[in-house]
């Protein structure tokens, strides 16, 4: 870091496009609010609070973060920011069990699948970055004209059912039915996965659009935390679902009766991103992803804030980025798509 920072190597300087903090208080209010509280929970975490506080601090820091989007940002921002948010909630981790569940040894779980380190670490994670690759190549040639509606749709109950399939090795019905642990793993892994591209791709590539020029690092930031910080919440909210069905393994010998309830755990896992699709034709802008978001071209936008403060902000007409051409091509960028106020 050295050497960008003291420009060792004397590149020429070049002028920033950046605006002072001054001229965007309220964006620095949001972004500060985001950063701190965000370095909170890490704190809290490092403390060993239990689940319960961590719970309780997560959901206040949300609304609040929440809140201070729909007030300060422009209302296009604001509203997909809320979807992707409600989402990433909804979105239960129970990574934990499920790595007890295929890594027990015999004596712990005499039933399982046994897995070793080297398999569920190594070997699934080298299938889950070449079906990634496959994800994103199908994603590229089938639903990059889609609109945004139609394919967070789509993409998001497709990734909920083959979620359903970890419910079968869960209650091992693929060992009654001939098929090992390892293939059936291994394939719904790969389904998975490529599934999971299909889906999450549209949500950055959104992202990306309402990044409004000289503030896109910030905005994306913002954008990025919001949605880790749904994604905390909904590990702290994964935990609680296993407290509650008793599901808490620790490697201990003798544990079998702690997966009886696992594949519940991953049924109501797999149908919470569901959940939040029914908000999409009110927080989802009706626009096809090839097309040019209206409404985004300042951050404050239209928003409450700009209203009581009396700024008002010209409509800028900005270039749709190379990212962005690369992933769903240029032939209708020029097609605007018009908020409702």
């Amino acid at each position: 870091l050295l050497i960008p920072f003291l420009n060792l190597i004397d590149e020429p300087r070049q002028e920033s496009r950046c605006k002072p903090v001054s001229q965007d208080p309220a964006l620095t209010l949001v972004a500060l609010v985001t950063g701190f509280g965000a370095l909170g929970l890490s704190i809290m975490s490092l403390m060993g609070c239990d689940l319960v506080t961590k719970i309780f601090a997560a959901t206040a820091l949300a609304a609040i973060v929440l809140l201070l989007f729909s007030i300060v940002l422009s209302p296009v921002i604001a509203r997909v920011n809320a979807f992707f948010f409600v989402q990433s909630l909804c979105a239960l981790s129970i990574g934990g069990a499920s790595f007890y569940f295929f890594t027990d040894d015999a004596e712990a779980y005499p039933e399982g699948p046994h897995f070793s380190t080297m398999f569920y670490a190594t070997v699934l994670g080298l299938v889950s970055t070449a079906f990634s690759m496959v994800g994103v190549i199908a994603y590229t040639h089938l639903m990059k004209a889609w609109k945004y509606r139609k394919v967070l749709l789509v993409g998001n109950m497709a990734f909920s059912a083959v979620n359903m399939l970890s419910c079968i090795v869960f209650l091992r019905w693929n060992v009654a039915w001939g098929i090992s642990d390892h293939a059936f793993v291994l394939c719904s892994s790969a389904v998975q996965t490529a599934i999971f591209e299909m889906a999450w791709l549209p949500g950055i590539l959104i992202m990306s659009q309402l990044c409004p020029e000289g503030c896109e690092a910030t905005m994306f930031a913002l954008l990025a935390g919001a949605h880790n910080l749904g994604a905390n919440l909904g590990s702290y909210s994964g935990a609680m679902l296993l407290r509650l069905l008793h599901v808490e393994p620790r490697g201990s010998p003798g544990e079998s009766a702690q997966f009886d309830n696992l594949w519940l755990a991953a049924a109501i896992a797999a149908i919470g991103p569901c959940i939040p699709l029914a908000l999409l034709p009110v927080l989802m802008p009706d626009v096809s992803q090839q097309d040019r978001i209206e409404g985004v071209d300042h951050a404050t936008e239209g928003s409450l804030w700009s209203r009581w403060s009396g700024n008002s902000f010209g409509m800028i007409k900005k270039n749709s980025n190379l990212e962005l051409r690369s992933i769903v091509g240029a032939s209708s960028l020029e097609a605007p798509y018009v908020a409702p106020e």
